[in-house]
């Protein structure tokens, strides 16, 4: 008898022991999958919180670029426009300076073809009455022969 009680104490504590190793087999097993979901879920939300940042981080960097682009064409817009102005309001200035620049050389050779034309005139008309006065003597002597001096 002592030996069945023996075997029996001894198949007692086998099953306490393999209920007690399955109990701690189940319990590292959930604690396994429960260690597993929890990293699934904690790389899952790393990997959404990476994502979002990346497509935040992109479109930050699209917008900067697509805002500097508008300033520089802006910028370009605006200089073309001043240095279109600016050629224009040169090309002004340049204009009504040769405008005046001729008026001031036509007015210049006015007055100077005005002046020689009235020396012409004065010319002409001495010498037309020195031609009058020097000949005025031998025509009259002409027309009247007995006038001649001797």
């Amino acid at each position: 008898n002592r030996c069945a009680i023996a075997a029996q104490s001894l198949r007692n504590r086998c099953a306490i022991t393999a209920q007690s190793l399955h109990n701690h087999c189940a319990i590292t097993a959930q604690s396994l999958r429960n260690h597993c979901t929890i990293a699934a879920q904690s790389l899952h939300n790393r990997c959404t919180i990476t994502a979002q940042s990346l497509r935040n981080h992109c479109t930050i960097a699209a917008q900067s670029l697509h805002n500097r682009c508008a300033i520089t064409a802006q910028s370009l817009r605006n200089h073309c426009t001043i240095a279109a102005q600016s050629l224009h309001n040169r090309c002004a200035i340049t204009a009504q300076s040769l405008r005046n620049h001729c008026a001031i050389a036509a007015q210049s050779l006015r007055n100077r073809c005005a002046i020689t034309a009235q020396s012409l005139r004065n010319h002409c008309a001495i010498t037309a009455q020195s031609l009058r006065n020097h000949c005025s003597i031998p025509a009259q002597s002409l027309l009247n022969p007995c006038a001649i001096p001797a």
